[in-house]
């Protein structure tokens, strides 16, 4: 028994140290911003990359980053250009909702919808 909870208060050591290295944005004016969430969607005609960031007022900035499906898809890169497209790019979602898979599914839906978002491919649009 003892063994056991050792090992688990090993890996809870562990999940601390991870949550401690995440990479989190520069603080703003003093206050502490929120770390960056990726998520990933893949179409018969592009794989996506979505970066997003929850702010204090329940709205979400988000970017993507697109990749074809006969093009080798790296999700490193992937995260690298979605994060630059999220800073330099001002989408912003207000009260997308509270559970993870609504706001991803709300980003999705305005990739899709939008038409001035000058990055997303025609073919991404149904």
């Amino acid at each position: 028994m003892r063994k056991m909870i050792d090992s688990l208060l090993d890996h809870a050591k562990v999940m601390n140290a991870v949550r401690e290295v995440t990479l989190l944005p520069e603080d703003v004016d003093g206050i502490p911003a929120r770390p960056a969430c990726f998520f990933y969607h893949r179409t018969k005609r592009y794989n996506v990359t979505i970066a997003y960031r929850r702010q204090g007022d329940n709205s979400v900035v988000y970017g993507a980053a697109f990749c074809r499906p006969e093009d080798q898809f790296s999700k490193r890169r992937g995260r690298e250009i979605a994060l630059g497209r999220m800073e330099t790019y001002d989408h912003v979602i207000r009260n997308p909702g509270g559970a993870r898979w609504e706001v991803h599914e709300s980003i999705l839906d305005r990739l899709t919808r939008q038409h001035f978002i000058p990055y997303v491919p025609e073919n991404f649009r149904p």
